[in-house]
């Protein structure tokens, strides 16, 4: 059963429950599937949420195990507070979505401070770890249109990192960031875009939460990898809907360890170097902003970045940006 399918399953039965008993129940069941990976975490909040607003001033209440209290828990880092939507976090969002259509470009640091940027460092870093046998990751390729373009025998001279795409069901702290990416970044940004789209496009600029069922792309540059040469994310935006490219950055380096990444924004000659800067997130036009990943130093230690392709109308993002 895909996990789409269990959450409609689990709201059947929650509109089914005959009592608080019964809502706080199901619930507890939903939280445990959404930490096993079965359901997104989203939903189970939104369950959550439902129930408790319920059950609020019940009797009964003061009687059960709810067990999704976790969720209110803002203090540790969890996959249920890396989930949740904050203020903070929204508004260095919406700052960011502004400056994407100022300048087709923005740059978030301290995204979600601590504990929260250990936390995801750590699960990350582990998680290439254990790749012992290379069945997770495989070596980056180039994209349908880059192909058409560019060629394949061109690709080991274009690109030199390896990735792996998170689905979200990942055990732990993984699944939740890559929902984190897929969900939580998107809601702050869906409405920023299209309360400041100024009627560019008859549709939001970016599509809402419940169009998504892309993965996040994990890369891993090792020490002497060349890079990646400059190209444009989205080569043909009449038939390619990804609009607006994220990057978050787990784990920081040095100057001296290269892979910076280089946006062109606007024009080639203009350069913006990033250097990896740990809970760093980059957004960025995906039709209007080249960029490329300068190579590795061979002392250098691994590079681990994690990418995010939201769809939508690219030109309508690319009108805002170039306003």
């Amino acid at each position: 059963m895909s996990a789409g399918a269990l959450a409609t399953a689990f709201g059947y039965e929650l509109e089914r429950a005959r009592s608080a008993e019964h809502l706080a129940a199901i619930t507890n069941v939903k939280v445990r599937a959404a930490e096993k990976g079965l359901v997104p975490y989203h939903s189970a909040r939104e369950s959550y949420a439902r129930v408790r607003e319920l059950l609020d001033g019940s009797i009964e209440l003061r009687h059960l195990d709810f067990s999704a209290n976790r969720i209110e828990d803002a203090k540790s880092a969890t996959p249920w507070t890396l989930t949740h939507n904050t203020p903070a976090l929204d508004a260095k969002l919406v700052a960011a979505a502004i400056e994407v259509r100022r300048t087709g470009y923005a740059i978030v640091d301290g995204l979600v401070g601590e504990p929260m940027a250990s936390a995801i460092r750590h699960a990350l870093a582990n998680f290439v770890d254990e790749d012992e046998d290379a069945r997770t990751f495989s070596k980056g390729e180039l994209d349908q249109s880059e192909r058409r373009i560019l060629g394949d025998a061109t690709v080991d001279k274009i690109r030199d990192d390896t990735i792996a795409w998170l689905k979200g069901d990942e055990r732990d702290m993984v699944g939740a960031f890559a929902q984190f990416l897929r969900v939580t970044v998107l809601r702050p940004l869906f409405s920023a875009f299209a309360t400041t789209s100024h009627g560019l496009s008859s549709a939001p600029p970016l599509a809402p939460v419940d169009s998504y069922v892309s993965n996040a792309m994990l890369s891993v540059y090792a020490p002497g990898a060349r890079g990646f040469v400059s190209h444009v994310d989205n080569c043909g935006p009449d038939i390619d809907p990804r609009a607006l490219s994220v990057v978050y950055y787990p784990i920081s380096s040095t100057p001296e360890e290269g892979g910076a990444m280089v946006l062109f924004p606007g024009h080639e000659t203009k350069e913006v170097r990033l250097t990896p800067t740990r809970d760093r997130l980059v957004l960025f036009a995906s039709a209007r902003v080249p960029h490329a990943v300068e190579p590795r130093a061979r002392d250098a230690s691994r590079r681990i970045a994690a990418s995010f392709w939201f769809v939508g109308q690219p030109l309508a993002v690319m009108a805002a940006a170039e306003t």
